[in-house]
Order: C-alpha cells, then structure tokens, then sequence
C-alpha cells in the first residue's frame, strides 16, 4: 500500500515541476523570470518548513497513520481550491501578446527551432517526438539536468534525512527536532528570493554564477555540519547549506525558459 501511495504521489507531483516551468515562460518576459521563479520555487521550502514541525508533533502525540492522513487531508482542503480559484488560461488577448514576446525572444535561434506553422503540426506520437527532439536542442541541456538532480537530490535527502540526523546523531529531543528541522528551509525563502532578484539584474551571461555560488556553499556547509563536533556549529552549517541550496533554485528553470526551442520548455 505505502509503495502504491508513492507511486500515485510520485506521477502526481512529478509534471508539476514542468507546469510550473511553461507557467512562468509563458506569462513573463526574459528579463523578469527570476522573481516568479523564485516565489514559485518558495512553495517547497514552504511546504518542508511548515510539514517538519507538523509531522514531528503529530507522530510524537499519535501515530505515523495519522501523518498521512493529516497531509492528505490538508492537500484536498488546501491545494485543490487553491487550484481552482487562481490557476487561469491565457485569455486570446495575452496569448498574442505572448507569442511576440516569444519571437523577439527565439530571433537568433536556429531556423528548426522556430515555431511550428500551424499547418504543419504534426499529430498523435509525432507531436511527442518533434517535441522530445527540440527539448534535446536546449544548449548545454546534460549540465542543466546534472544540476537539477543534484540539487533535488539535496533538497530531498535532507528533508528525509535531517529529523534523524539530528535524533540520533546530535541527539536533540523530538520537540526540538521538529523546530530545527524546519529552518533551514525557512532560511531558503529568503535566499531564494534574494536569488530571483539578482538573476533579473545581471546580464544573462552572469547567470551561471548563481549556481556556482550556490553549489559550492550548500557543498562546503553539508560537509560542515557532518564533520563537526558541536551541535550548535553542525545545527548552523545545515541551515547556511540550505540557505545557498535556496540561492540558486531559482537559475535552473531559468536557464530552461531562455535557453529551450519554442513549444519545448515543459520537456527540457
């Protein structure tokens, strides 16, 4: 049964990263995609910061089930009205706005990457195909994608692995844990901000420094905080890591929207 619910959680969740992806590209111009990259990217810190302390507290006065049974609950009272009420199509207005933006945008690209006149759209799996070789087309596309599971792979293991870290390994109490597992993800909020707002002030070519900044504090504060022998110096190395982990969340998207063929954003 858990394995079936991580499944359906797993095809659930895992398009909305794309979703969010085309969202932004199509509602925003190149020069002003960090900020909502940012705030979109908020929503995991957010999720992580509040979720920590809940399911500590839950687990620690009930049970596991009820974990379960609380977020599921929270995501059909919450997330689908929430859905619902804000998430809106392009009106035909904003669509033709939208497409100009998107050829200013694809003028220097190359002429197989243009925009597909509508009387030579393919159909059924060649759609799918037409679109897999265009996201391929994304420049640098195998370092982008290295990046992106690197940094999911931080975000991921440290939020399933920090509350026993630091039960079993710094020995902090399960009131405390539930706190301190949370902040570094509320520190994230801040960053990420902070990183959505410098990637719309710098040139393009200046982007790529955001990851390597971030990168290499998240790197250099994780392997603090494993190395150390204090609680306190260990507890502020794994917030700090989360901190530059927030700083560069909001470059990799992006790089995809800037940097994609027309219609192929969601893919790459």
């Amino acid at each position: 049964m858990l394995l079936a619910v991580r499944c359906l959680l797993g095809a659930a969740e895992g398009p909305l990263f794309s979703l969010k992806t085309m969202y932004v590209k199509d509602r925003f111009t190149d020069v002003e995609l960090g900020r909502p990259n940012a705030v979109s990217s908020m929503g995991v810190s957010l999720g992580t910061a509040v979720g920590m302390p809940l399911i500590t507290l839950l687990i620690v006065h009930s049970d596991w089930a009820t974990s379960f049974h609380a977020l599921g609950a929270l995501n059909a009272l919450l997330g689908i009205p929430l859905v619902l009420l804000f998430i809106r199509p392009l009106s035909a207005g904003n669509r033709g706005s939208d497409r100009d933006h998107a050829q200013d945008r694809d003028a220097d690209r190359k002429p197989e990457d243009a925009p597909i006149p509508s009387d030579r759209h393919p159909r059924g799996f060649g759609i799918l195909l037409l679109t897999l070789v265009r996201a391929l087309r994304t420049p640098r596309l195998g370092w982008i994608l290295l990046i992106e599971v690197a940094t999911l792979a931080f975000l991921w293991g440290t939020a399933s692995w920090l509350p026993s870290y630091l039960l079993q390994a710094r020995h902090f109490s399960a009131a405390q844990t539930g706190g301190l597992a949370a902040l570094p993800f509320t520190v994230s909020l801040g960053s990420g901000l902070l990183g959505g707002l410098f990637i719309d002030r710098v040139p393009q070519r200046h982007l790529p420094l955001v990851l390597v900044v971030g990168s290499a504090g998240a790197g250099a504060c994780a392997t603090l905080a494993v190395s150390a022998t204090s609680a306190t110096v260990s507890a502020t190395a794994l917030i700090l890591a989360d901190g530059f982990w927030g700083l560069q969340r909001p470059a990799i998207p992006t790089l995809v929207q800037r940097h994609a063929p027309a219609g192929s954003v969601g893919s790459a």
